[in-house]
């Protein structure tokens, strides 16, 4: 949301063509009509990061417009960049399922044959291989079980929990430039620094005629 690119692709959803104008003429790219702050980090499995989003402009208006559509191309931006690692994991989880269920079946009947095989001396060997077979099997169900169920936690929320706001995006109604109790406290400080440095200059222009003058008599 800091970037140059992102600034302009709000500015140009909206067309404001005076947004745009400022981010050309910056330096940076950017401009300080949008400001955000990470207030909650991810901090445990069920943490969701929240991010607090701050436009100004102009009016009321135009603020909660320049929110809305910032809003409103984050949610497309985090969509675009989830989507493909969604998809590449929901055909893995297909895959292991179907894996699953076709060595789930080979195990079963693999269970049967042993269950049904006798120990003779012309059949032992048959026995272990079959055996052998099963242990193999059943490490392998255990393994998809384990990729299926690492598969569904990471599709799960709140991993893949899309972006949305928590709450209605809201314009106060007081402006927040200019502050005008700053700006007279400013102003009373620069005009007692101004009173105090005129005085000095006043005091030391009256010493040096003075200065001047008995130097002269």
């Amino acid at each position: 949301m800091k970037t140059p690119a992102f600034q302009r692709r709000v500015a140009e959803a909206m067309g404001d063509e005076e947004w745009l104008g400022s981010i050309a003429r910056s330096n940076s790219g950017t401009t300080k009509d949008l400001a955000l702050q990470i207030i909650k980090a991810t901090a445990g499995p069920d943490q969701i990061p929240l991010i607090e989003l701050r436009a100004s402009g102009s009016t009321q208006e135009a603020a909660q417009k320049k929110a809305e559509a910032a809003v409103g191309q984050l949610i497309r931006a985090h969509d675009e960049l989830a989507q493909p690692a969604l998809t590449r994991m929901r055909a893995d989880l297909a895959i292991n399922r179907e894996k699953l269920t076709s060595a789930e079946r080979d195990l079963e009947n693999l269970g049967k044959l042993v269950a049904s095989a006798s120990v003779k001396d012309d059949r032992f060997t048959q026995l272990a291989l079959m055996t052998s077979l099963r242990i193999e099997k059943e490490a392998e169900t255990f393994a998809h079980r384990q990729m299926i169920l690492a598969l569904e936690t990471a599709l799960g929320a709140p991993a893949t929990q899309p972006a949305k706001t928590i709450e209605a995006v809201f314009a106060s109604d007081n402006p927040v430039s200019p502050k005008k109790s700053l700006l007279m406290v400013l102003g009373l400080l620069g005009g007692l620094l101004l009173g105090l440095m005129s005085v000095f200059v006043s005091d030391a222009w009256r010493r040096a005629q003075q200065s001047k003058g008995t130097e002269t008599s």
